[in-house]
């Protein structure tokens, strides 16, 4: 992502199977060749290759293996002796014995009884692969001897919690999780031995160590039995090392599994990372993928395509902290609850083998010698069994959200906002040119609406110079032109670095109060980051003097007679750890970068200066309530869905997309999605707005304006609905841009549905070039009325509940009891009449005919 800064290229050499070395290469991506491969020839005596050996086979393969491939290929090969990770492998007398087993105790069973069978059966397959012959077939004596499937019994060795749908079986002597299985649908939730829990990372004699808590070298033991009080079992596991100690407390109630961890390190080791959660679900044959990037999006077939995400959090690419897998009967939910936003990095990684789960924590180094290292972030790791899609997984988080999230606790309603923001519809990017003006004059005749403006390069050239903003002489005048215009102006600005060369290619303030105050790697070097072949450096807000900075950048900008200040990156993104011993941190301080860092930052910026607009980069959660305005430019990911928005409406304002690059029609794709996803439209530049090719455009930005402002109660007070199914519904591929995925699949008929007290409402647009008749699984409740509104007026709600709309026709549908629907068709009736009055008869862009 070298718009934030991220771009390098991994390379890993792996040795029969295993990953034995690696290196990260920055700043650089790998070049084409066509040159040829040659093995073991020399081009000149002594010169060239040198192979010691003899190649008994050789592919050439035109792209990255992910880790399992390779651990397939390792596999297959007989001339060595692999067995995947964390996976040992059965050996087959006991699987005999398993099989045996099975066949026993399903055979003549039918449905939950049946399915706990299954569940023991899972569960044998875990102990099989961590203990003995002499335990193995002891404990498979006992539960022969003690199963009564009925009474969810099994006997003094383990024993079995029950959910409302799901069952965990433990082993009674050192609390191990064996299995979770699924009853109602009679499959298992965890990969069979696969789930370490955790694993610590550390330095010991200065040499970095990485143990989980799946090793054979750490010890399990029971610290406390299953207690049950209140529907909740809880217990207590122990982990013991030479290098350290971890303490896992344990819940399980309903069908949730929640583990708290506790790690100390034993004197002289230090530790780097705790790796919490780290499980593995079982994948399922058509499991699809939930994933929180953007807005969040789901990956389809996640398992058989191989879908692997990872990033770091809190930033754009992971704006929130929780996944989900699933498929049409139920799925796993999983998230952290840490409701003060610490930095952390997240994998998913799904394959045949299962479906991994890790994230990956910085410990933060104690701050004196003597001190014993200590990573207790006192927050739960959550795994829920659950029933639905990403909507059910967002209501699970939401409830996380209510209860824990110091930003969601603390956010302000957007109905308290400043009334421009609230109500503004419209959002354009302006690089001031002499005939701007002219064309925003227009603009704004033309739309009948409001609308506002974030001024890119006030102060000269874009990239250059942080933090050291001042605004153009000329740039000043034209700002306060537009002003008179009635257009509210946000000005550009850049929260997070310093440039190396920050007065014109000369080192003004970077060396002097630059670098105090920069991010440090462990050698005491700065951080950079490089923009348009500048360099800058990555500045830490936990520094009192650089929150400082940002709070004279404020005062200047402010000063300028506009409506508030955009802070790029803050929210996209990620955070850079300091290990600067001179800072107001410890080391490594997960901390360091929101609660200690740009919380404290922005919170004075709101009492400061209580009457400006705050907005910055994409939509990193713990930025809710402390922006008013989150730039959405980057919600191009295939795959899409409005999780963000379901979390967070009424709570902030999503702010614009990205256009340009992508395919005609994608330009009304992502303009309706927008409108029906209650965002406030646009961030397309003044240029490409006023093009005069795109007037067709023109027009549809006006009809979303207005059907944002006559709906702005739903979107600001009410709560995204689940979406109703269409059918038939068909898709097709289009380019939505230069960033993002670019292509992504798009459905014929666009859906998204809101609900405020009683009333229900469904947006539409049909996205393709002809008439479509769709039916939504929408069943009507007891007293509702119900009425279809289109611009066109063509539309028809048909007496089978078939839908029929026009190509490219924004509608409505409500669904509300009366008074509800009386209010609704009152509001509604006069707004659809007025922008179907719209049309390309007055554009003062477009094209005339002669």
């Amino acid at each position: 992502v070298p718009s934030q800064g991220e771009l390098w290229t991994d390379a890993v050499i792996y040795a029969d199977g295993r990953a034995v070395g690696r290196a990260r290469v920055m700043d650089r991506k790998p070049a084409a060749c066509k040159l040829p491969i040659q093995f073991a020839q020399a081009r000149g005596f002594g010169r060239g290759w040198d192979c010691h050996g003899q190649f008994f086979d050789m592919r050439i393969i035109n792209r990255a293996l992910d880790a399992e491939e390779i651990e397939e290929l390792a596999a297959k090969e007989k001339r060595i002796n692999f067995v995947p990770e964390g996976a040992a492998a059965i050996p087959e007398k006991f699987r005999k014995s398993i099989d045996v087993f099975r066949k026993k105790f399903t055979a003549g069973r039918q449905g939950e009884s049946r399915a706990f069978a299954n569940a023991v059966t899972a569960a044998l397959e875990t102990w099989a692969q961590i203990c003995g012959e002499r335990a193995f077939f002891q404990t498979l004596a006992s539960l022969e001897k003690n199963f009564d499937a009925e009474k969810f019994f099994l006997g003094p060795e383990w024993q079995a919690l029950r959910g409302k749908r799901t069952v965990l079986i433990l082993s009674r002597s050192d609390n191990r999780i064996l299995a979770w299985y699924d009853l109602a649908h009679d499959k298992n939730l965890l990969r069979a031995g696969n789930s370490p829990w955790f694993q610590a990372v550390y330095f010991r004699e200065g040499k970095l160590q990485k143990v989980s808590g799946g090793s054979p070298e750490v010890k399990l033991s029971a610290a406390a039995k299953v207690a049950s009080n209140d529907g909740t079992c809880r217990w207590i596991s122990c982990y013991r090392h030479r290098d350290f100690t971890a303490r896992i407390d344990h819940s399980f109630a309903g069908d949730s599994l929640r583990y708290r961890l506790r790690i100390e390190a034993s004197p002289g080791i230090r530790l780097r990372e705790a790796v919490f959660p780290q499980v593995k679900l079982e994948a399922q044959k058509e499991g699809d993928l939930l994933i929180p990037r953007m807005s969040g999006a789901v990956k389809r077939n996640a398992a058989a395509n191989r879908i692997s995400y990872s990033g770091d959090y809190p930033s754009g690419h992971v704006s929130m902290q929780l996944g989900a897998y699933y498929d049409r009967r139920s799925g796993v939910y999983f998230a952290v609850e840490d409701g003060r936003a610490r930095a952390k990095s997240l994998l998913f990684r799904a394959g045949k083998n299962g479906v991994e789960i890790a994230y990956r924590w910085p410990v933060a180094y104690p701050d004196g010698k003597n001190k014993k290292s200590v990573f207790a972030p006192q927050c739960d790791a959550v795994l829920s069994s659950f029933t639905g899609d990403w909507y059910d997984a967002g209501l699970l988080y939401k409830d996380f959200l209510r209860r824990s999230a110091v930003w969601y606790r603390s956010a302000k309603p957007v109905t308290d906002y400043p009334e421009w923001f609230r109500k503004n519809t419209l959002w354009l990017t302006l690089g001031h040119k002499e005939d701007s003006a002219r064309k925003l004059v227009r603009l704004r005749k033309y739309f009948e609406l409001p609308f506002a403006i974030e001024y890119i390069n006030w102060f000269g050239k874009f990239d250059r110079d942080y933090p050291h903003h001042h605004a153009n002489p000329q740039h000043y005048l034209w700002m306060q032109d537009i002003k008179k215009m009635g257009i509210n102006i946000v000005p550009y600005t850049n929260g997070r670095l310093w440039e190396t060369l920050d007065r014109r290619d000369t080192d003004y303030r970077y060396t002097t109060h630059g670098v105090p105050d920069a991010v440090k790697f462990a050698d005491g070097s700065v951080v950079t980051e490089k923009y348009h072949g500048a360099t800058f450096g990555v500045m830490c807000p936990a520094c009192e003097n650089w929150r400082n900075e940002l709070k004279a950048l404020a005062g200047r900008v402010l000063g300028l007679n506009v409506d508030g200040m955009y802070m790029d990156q803050i929210g996209a993104a990620r955070p850079r750890l300091c290990f600067d011993p001179s800072h107001p941190h410890p080391a490594n301080d997960p901390d360091s970068w929101y609660m200690k860092g740009y919380r404290k930052l922005l919170l004075d910026l709101h009492k400061l200066h209580p009457q400006a607009v705050w907005t910055t980069e994409d939509n990193s959660e713990p930025y809710v309530g402390l922006m008013h305005g989150l730039l959405s430019w980057r919600w191009l990911v295939d795959g899409n869905v409005p999780l963000f928005t379901l979390l967070y409406s009424g709570r902030t304002e999503m702010v614009g997309r990205s256009f340009g690059g992508e395919d005609p029609d994608a330009l009304a794709v992502k303009l309706f999605q927008q409108w029906m996803q209650g965002e406030q439209l646009g961030w397309c530049g003044v240029d490409f707005l006023a093009s005069p090719p795109r007037a067709k455009f023109r027009l549809q930005v006006k009809q979303a304006m207005h059907l944002r402002r006559g709906m702005l109660d739903f979107f600001q007070r009410g709560m995204l609905d689940r979406t109703p199914e269409v059918s038939p519904q068909t898709y097709r591929r289009l380019k939505w841009g230069v960033v993002g995925d670019q292509f992504v699949s798009t459905p014929a008929i666009a859906v998204r549905a809101w609900k405020l007290g009683g009333t229900r409402l469904v947006l539409m647009v049909n996205q393709t070039d002809r008439p479509r008749r769709f039916r939504l699984s929408l069943p009507a409740a007891a007293g509702e009325r119900r009425k279809l509104w289109t611009v066109s007026g063509s539309g028809k709600l048909l007496d089978n509940g078939m839908i029929e709309l026009a190509p490219w026709d924004p509608a409505a549908l409500v669904s509300a009891p009366e008074p509800e629907f009386a209010d609704a068709a009152a509001r509604f009736d006069p707004l659809f009449r007025q922008v179907g009055t719209f049309s390309m008869t007055n554009d003062p862009f477009a094209i005339k005919k002669k």
